[in-house]
């Protein structure tokens, strides 16, 4: 079985997963002419599956006509420094569309199912004492603190803000492949907005510490309400 991939797709694959062109075509001989000419190319089913799988991309999306629309991919992020982040590796731009879909999914079952929307008290003056309490932490806390145990901190402040309505996700890698790890030095972790599923993913190669501090961080972000 041979399927047609069109042109302007072709293209778009190759661009989009920001490989360099010389190792793409050591795995497939043909691909500089489909990138630099003008024209469909015909692919065997098996070697079209090899090729959406090599470059990241999406099966179904070879057979489009067109590629897909760009997806805006705003998040409130924490980096190394907390450097702003403009550029996005594939990995995190897969992670983030990955998590847009689960919370779009719990965010509509939510909402279908009579849940209220989820609400904070006014933290604008960042009180410490009000959002220490919404945390279930006790004021004077310190993340740092060597007598806490960094992963028991993480499981009490996760399960306090899932009780809230926040959707917490941890991992270190892209969906399920363990191949693609996520790099701690372009992002510690981000937040997408929500009024039914505000969602936080967490980087889960970062130090165990800072992924404490990354939580909260970026639970604060969705309380106050920031725009992205």
């Amino acid at each position: 079985m041979f399927i047609k991939i069109k042109e302007p797709v072709i293209k778009w694959a190759i661009e989009y997963s920001r490989k360099p062109l010389n190792v793409i075509v050591a795995k497939f001989k043909d691909a500089e002419k489909w990138e630099k000419e003008s024209q469909d190319i015909t692919l065997s089913l098996t070697k079209a599956k090899s090729l959406a799988s090599f470059l990241y991309v999406p099966f179904a999306f070879l057979l489009l006509d067109n590629p897909p629309a760009k997806i805006n991919l705003e998040a409130e992020f924490r980096t190394i420094n907390n450097e702003s982040t403009e550029e996005f590796s594939r990995d995190l731009s897969d992670t983030i569309l990955d998590m847009k879909s689960k919370q779009g999914f719990l965010s509509e079952f939510r909402e279908e199912n009579g849940y209220e929307r989820i609400s904070f008290p006014d933290i604008s003056k960042d009180s410490p004492k009000e959002i220490m309490t919404l945390m279930g932490l006790a004021p004077g806390f310190q993340i740092n603190n060597r007598l806490h145990d960094p992963e028991s901190v993480f499981a009490f402040v996760r399960q306090n803000l899932e009780k809230k309505g926040f959707v917490i996700f941890k991992s270190g890698i892209v969906g399920s492949n363990t191949r693609r790890k996520l790099n701690p030095k372009e992002f510690r972790g981000f937040a997408l907005k929500d009024s039914y599923a505000p969602l936080i993913f967490i980087n889960r190669n970062d130090a165990p510490t800072a992924q404490n501090f990354t939580l909260i961080h970026e639970a604060i972000h969705l309380m106050k309400g920031d725009s992205n």
